[in-house]
């Protein structure tokens, strides 16, 4: 047995090493001993059902790709894997992935490491060396992302009477979303892509502004599938 140490890039360019305990063959092993095994479900909520029958593909970063499918219980299991670097993706038949509650067809994929972190990219990558057995791999398909967060008027949590409104624009579109007038505010079910929170006064108390993402100074904050971004601190000062 030896420590292997897995690179995952994690949401918002985030860089995550986990190690995990790899069970490596003698240095006889052939080159196609390789495998990933784990499992599919869809976040439903606060609880995630496990979905069979779906397509689950490893795709090397020589272009081959492996398809399987999930069992009864959800799980998929990749035998055979010669050494290299994977990605997996899921989707049903139809090449996407339906859920209840009318969201979007769209199709998003996480991939996490024996209880990981709290956000991936689908971009997520697998390396695998000859022998290498990497189980527990946990494939999420959500409906959408998550943007969340606080509305402070002059230094007290905003409330109804403060007339604050905050507004979710798409690639400059102003997306169907509501808005907000109270303390806190979520957006959920929300498609991958880079969106504008725009604060403005129902009362005309103050100026509309666009809110600003504190990890990098910008107006836009980036989605990537079941992400979210959470913890959101829009600070208004009136006169």
């Amino acid at each position: 047995m030896r420590q292997t140490t897995i690179r995952i890039a994690a949401g918002a360019g985030v860089l995550l090493a986990l190690a995990l305990l790899g069970a490596i063959p003698g240095a006889s092993a052939a080159a196609s001993t390789a495998s990933i095994s784990g499992k599919v479900f869809i976040v439903e909520g606060d609880h995630n059902k496990l979905l069979s029958g779906m397509k689950v593909q490893a795709k090397s970063s020589k272009a081959k790709v492996y398809t399987t499918r999930s069992s009864s219980s959800g799980t998929f299991t990749f035998k055979g894997l010669k050494a290299g670097t994977y990605s997996i993706k899921v989707t049903d038949d139809k090449g996407h992935v339906t859920c209840d509650g009318g969201c979007s067809n769209t199709q998003y994929y996480k991939t996490e490491w024996l209880g990981g972190a709290t956000s991936y990219s689908s971009a997520t990558k697998i390396t695998l060396s000859a022998g290498d057995t990497r189980t527990g791999v946990r494939v999420a398909i959500g409906a959408g992302s998550e943007l969340e967060g606080k509305v402070v008027v002059n230094d007290h949590n905003a409330t109804k009477s403060d007339g604050v409104a905050v507004n979710v624009f798409e690639n400059g579109k102003l997306g169907d979303y509501g808005s907000v007038v109270r303390p806190r505010f979520g957006f959920s079910e929300i498609p991958a892509g880079n969106y504008q929170l725009q604060v403005s006064s129902t009362t005309g108390s103050f100026p509309t502004f666009w809110a600003v993402d504190e990890t990098d100074g910008n107006t836009t904050f980036h989605l990537n599938g079941v992400n979210a971004i959470r913890n959101i601190r829009i600070e208004v000062t009136t006169p």
